[in-house]
């Protein structure tokens, strides 16, 4: 497959995601878990192929499922992606992305308060 083809399947791909006609499934090793919309509540989704500094697709976001798992969704110049991720790591994502309202949206300010007392300590 030729790399403009390739490239034109993902980014066909991407749109169809971003505009939520495709679900994503989610990394889980081998547990079930649902297909899920991408999200682009960190980063929301940008691709300007003429953009010298930024000529590939990107955007980010966090999804909580029913059961409370937190799911990334992510698309860093490949087709987009989703995977279950930790407490610790989307605190770390809201934070490198200065989304701080996000951790009241996520539950997940109790969660900082303790990670910042047990690094004080």
């Amino acid at each position: 497959m030729s790399s403009n083809l390739k490239n034109e399947n993902t980014d066909s791909f991407n749109s169809k995601v971003v505009n939520g006609e495709v679900l994503l499934e989610v990394q889980n090793g081998d547990e079930s878990t649902p297909k899920v919309k991408w999200s682009g509540n960190l980063c929301p989704y940008q691709y300007d192929p003429e953009d010298e500094e930024e000529p590939f697709p990107v955007g980010a976001g966090l999804i909580k499922l029913e059961d409370g798992q937190i799911v990334q969704t992510d698309i860093f110049a490949t087709p987009a992606t989703a995977y279950i991720i930790s407490k610790e790591k989307a605190i770390q994502e809201i934070l490198a992305y200065k989304k701080y309202e996000l951790l009241e949206k996520f539950e997940l300010t109790n969660d900082l308060n303790n990670i910042v007392k047990e690094h004080v300590n």
